[in-house]
């Protein structure tokens, strides 16, 4: 019952965007469970040099997060969004994944203030 209710907030198109956010900014309720998604990708086109990842939910297929390989960065860093056409500026920025050189280690960021550039 808490899994399916939770399920249907995350996919309902009625959900405020601002309490979307909230979901996905914060672990999943203990309750819920294991939340079991697909990874698709697309490299055609344009998206060939800059990849983008579409996390559905894999029960029904239906769209959670989409993630785009940004251009013009040393290591590999992705934007993420709860937009499926995602843009920076966007109402759905979540915020973005980079890699260390190797690939190897992740950081997640999000539109907080930057830890390194804080004053003391």
């Amino acid at each position: 019952e808490i899994k399916k209710k939770f399920y249907e907030k995350l996919i309902s198109p009625f959900t405020e965007i601002n309490e979307l956010i909230e979901l996905y900014m914060r672990p999943i309720p203990k309750e819920v469970g294991t939340v079991e998604c697909t990874i698709s990708w697309n490299k055609s086109g344009f998206n060939f040099l800059f990849p983008k990842y579409i996390l559905k939910l894999s029960e029904g297929e239906k769209f959670l997060l989409s993630g785009k390989k940004r251009s013009g960065n040393k290591t590999s860093n992705y934007m993420v969004s709860i937009e499926q056409d995602s843009k920076k500026k966007g109402k759905g920025y979540l915020g973005k994944v980079r890699s260390n050189f190797m690939g190897t280690e992740f950081v997640i960021y999000d539109n907080g203030d930057n830890p390194k550039k804080k004053k003391k």
